[in-house]
């Protein structure tokens, strides 16, 4: 199983999410990914969704996990890239207003 890649940009940090993030590797992959917040200065986390074919019920709370803890401290959090299946899963969820959807990495403009 393919697991997280994280790309260290100038101005954001990219996290490359595997085709399948449930319960088997949302908790290392939630470990990572706080680890990697935790030690940045950064204030722009993009997660690009483009490969992830599959998210159980596990893997969308880890990403409400992530979301929470980046509004608690002032940080932007994206996904880039979801797949319509993902859009539809988070549009069932309600959670598309909860998250900022985008398509295309851009400089963040406040």
């Amino acid at each position: 199983m393919e697991m997280l890649q994280i790309i260290n940009n100038e101005n954001e940090i990219v996290f490359k999410i595997p085709e399948v993030l449930d319960l088997r590797n949302g908790s290392e992959i939630k470990e990572e990914i706080m680890h990697t917040i935790n030690h940045s200065k950064c204030k722009r986390y993009v997660f690009d969704l483009d490969e992830l074919d599959l998210i159980d019920s596990f893997g969308i709370g880890v990403l409400i996990r992530i979301q929470k803890s980046m509004n608690d401290f002032g940080e932007k959090m994206y996904l880039l890239k979801p797949n319509a299946s993902i859009v539809r899963t988070f549009e069932l969820l309600k959670l598309t207003g909860f998250f900022k959807i985008i398509e295309k990495t851009e400089p963040d403009k406040g």
